[in-house]
């Protein structure tokens, strides 16, 4: 049990460092141990189905990933019961990698799965246990974002803002509610913001986009370094949001911001001549030029 414990920490620490062929063949490791000593259809064989199949996901192993977490599944509905938390897991990590295969519609399927399974959690959660109710609801946040993605993806954005604004309602009042929000909760917030920020960009609804963009950025600007790519990226699409509303001022002010934080990554000073390492300032600067023409 011991030596089982000991390879399950090095395989999670080659997963976290990105040495997916050692953490895979820790983990196999382990599955064959748990499968001699314990048999097929123990519920520790479909934990360790299910970590293997997370490994594979990261590798690129879309097919081998879906067969180990397809198992993982079927075990633990098996012995756990079709209701139990680990098979919500295991449904969430499914729709993950099918999102990787661009089968978004099948995804919300499994994401749909594991949200009621959730739900039904929560209802039965004690009242009195706040610190755990809290923990379920930014489960069923992420599920609820995991489905907004894959519904934007397919371009079903009603679909798609209405899963984000559900995810957003849970983790603001997960924030109210703690008397102290971490740095994680903050960015998954920030993220769902601009999540629905883009929506309403592809609705080409500016004035919405432009608001919710803002509200994030300033968020990814209280916890994040400017130079973030986060940030950077936020500033870019909610400048040109500031433009298609109209709004040349905030756009102005935005871009010119931009431009001296990219100009001080790549070190340009003149940016008369520019290389090719300097393209990400030059795409900046034509829109500051841009928002000084129409003002």
């Amino acid at each position: 049990e011991r030596r089982l414990r000991a390879i399950h920490l090095v395989a999670c620490r080659h997963l976290k460092n990105g040495n997916l062929a050692v953490s895979q063949e820790k983990f196999e490791e382990i599955l064959s141990t748990l499968v001699e000593e314990y048999g097929e259809g123990h519920k520790r064989v479909g934990t360790a189905l299910h970590n293997l199949g997370i490994v594979h996901m990261r590798a690129g192993n879309y097919s081998e990933s879906i067969d180990a977490i397809e198992a993982a599944i079927r075990i633990r509905v098996n012995k756990l019961g079709e209701n139990h938390p680990k098979v919500a897991d295991s449904l969430v990590e499914l729709g993950i990698v099918l999102v990787h295969k661009n089968e978004f519609e099948k995804s919300v399927e499994f994401f749909n799965e594991a949200l009621a399974i959730r739900e039904i959690e929560a209802e039965e959660m004690e009242d009195d246990d706040e610190r755990e109710k809290n923990r379920i609801q930014l489960q069923i946040a992420k599920i609820h974002n995991n489905i907004g993605c894959a519904y934007f993806e397919v371009g079903e954005l009603e679909d798609a803002k209405e899963a984000f604004e559900a995810t957003l309602e849970i983790q603001r009042e997960n924030s109210d509610s703690s008397s102290k929000s971490t740095v994680p909760s903050q960015l998954a917030m920030s993220s769902t913001i601009c999540n629905l920020g883009f929506v309403h960009l592809e609705k080409a609804q500016w004035e919405p986009a432009s608001q919710l963009l803002s509200e994030a950025l300033k968020i990814q600007r209280t916890i994040l370094d400017d130079k973030n790519k986060l940030v950077m990226s936020t500033m870019e699409h909610l400048g040109y949001a500031y433009i298609k509303y109209g709004n040349y001022d905030a756009s102005l002010e935005v871009y010119s911001d931009l431009v001296d934080i990219k100009k001080s990554i790549h070190d340009v000073e003149d940016c008369t001549y520019l290389d090719v390492g300097d393209l990400e300032v030059a795409n900046a600067m034509k829109y500051l030029v841009y928002c000084g023409m129409k003002l």
